[in-house]
């Protein structure tokens, strides 16, 4: 455990003190010999880091009344510091006026360094020391990477710990990765299942979030549950368990959404379609499990059977139970299969088998490709 400082505020009253003590007494009025005094021993070097503690310790104040709307109104409650390398980490329990013109009371955490022309902020995220640019950090900052360990205020022993393994409890949540946030650095915007507010999410280093660089609402697959901590409202230390962006072919054809079926027009890029009498030959006489999901049909697994000379049985059942015409002919042409609409109108699929029992019908322009399953007849 690292050594915890404490800075009293009447340190000044201290230092006076310890000087008065160091004082030498006046020589008494005897004939004896006057006995040299025994040499005061030489500083640890500790000394020189107390000094410095308390000159980082002000200029720590000095940075919280930087953040603050009304720095007069500043009133510190307790200040407690932790030695880190040559720089003090503190905390600082303050009330200060907020923006509504009432007290509020928080906390303030900053890594100070004393540096040769005056004092520079240590960002704790990427290590880098800044001279000119001092930069203040809250404690979900201070905390942002678990690998440099972190820092928690005691309340029952009023002293600040400094902890090298994480020892929160890690959670799997489900939720939406919303693109990177904008303010702070190596953070991810991430919604909630059941919550409309954005949270932030910090990811171990070693995760892959290159599908995940764009944002698009539309388009992108942004579902996903993640392994992490939680403080407050951010998540710490994640890792992704789960996201849709990472399914395997095999799971897409069980969910085959609005992402799979975008998906599977890129994989069939590197497949040869099926000939006009391979088309004929796999459908005509045949009934399937069809699975398209495209909304509105309750689960998105239906029945269709193709009948010769374009006769076909496409229904499908609504959420209100009502039964609806799909598709009400089917026909070859020029290598596609083409379905007419009850509403008029045809959708073109081009088809691929992708294995013994399963054909995809892939929309090239549109979204209605569907997976096709051979049932047993």
């Amino acid at each position: 455990m690292k050594k915890v400082l404490l800075l009293f505020l009447a340190v000044g009253m201290l230092l006076s003190l310890t000087a008065c003590g160091n004082q030498a007494p006046s020589t008494p009025a005897t004939t004896e010999p006057t006995v040299e005094p025994t040499p005061e021993p030489t500083p640890e070097p500790t000394a020189e880091v107390y000094s410095d503690f308390e000159l980082c310790a002000e200029y720590a104040i000095t940075k919280l009344k930087d953040i603050l709307k009304n720095p007069n109104s500043l009133a510190v409650n307790s200040l407690y510091g932790v030695e880190d390398d040559g720089n003090y980490i503190f905390f600082i329990d303050y009330t200060a006026e907020n923006s509504f013109g009432g007290a509020a009371r928080d906390t303030f955490y900053l890594d100070v360094g004393k540096i040769e022309n005056g004092f520079s902020v240590i960002t704790l995220g990427s290590g880098a020391y800044s001279s000119e640019t001092n930069q203040s950090f809250t404690k979900q900052i201070y905390r942002q990477k678990a690998e440099l360990g972190y820092y928690e205020f005691d309340t029952e022993t009023h002293r600040l710990n400094a902890y090298t393994e994480n020892v929160y409890e890690y959670e799997d949540v489900e939720g939406e990765l919303r693109g990177k946030n904008e303010s702070y650095e190596n953070a991810w915007n991430f919604k909630l299942k059941d919550d409309d507010y954005l949270k932030l999410v910090y990811f171990a280093d070693d995760v892959d979030l290159s599908a995940f660089e764009e944002y698009n609402p539309w388009g992108g697959e942004n579902k996903v549950i993640i392994h992490a901590y939680r403080i407050g409202t951010h998540f710490y230390d994640a890792t992704i368990v789960y996201a849709d962006a990472y399914k395997t072919a095999e799971e897409r054809l069980i969910s085959f959404n609005y992402h799979d079926r975008n998906f599977f027009k890129e994989y069939v890029k590197d497949m040869i379609p099926l000939t006009e009498d391979e088309i004929r030959t796999a459908l005509e006489g045949h009934t399937f499990s069809m699975r398209n999901n495209y909304g509105g049909d309750v689960d998105g697994t239906h029945t269709i059977s193709f009948y010769p000379y374009g006769s076909l049985d496409a229904k499908y059942k609504t959420y209100a139970n009502n039964e609806l015409v799909m598709f009400e002919t089917w026909q070859i042409e020029n290598g596609s299969v083409v379905f007419s609409l009850p509403s008029g109108g045809n959708i073109v699929l081009k088809p691929y088998q992708y294995d013994d029992t399963r054909f995809l019908l892939i929309d090239e322009t549109g979204d209605f490709s569907m997976v096709l399953t051979k049932s047993n007849e």
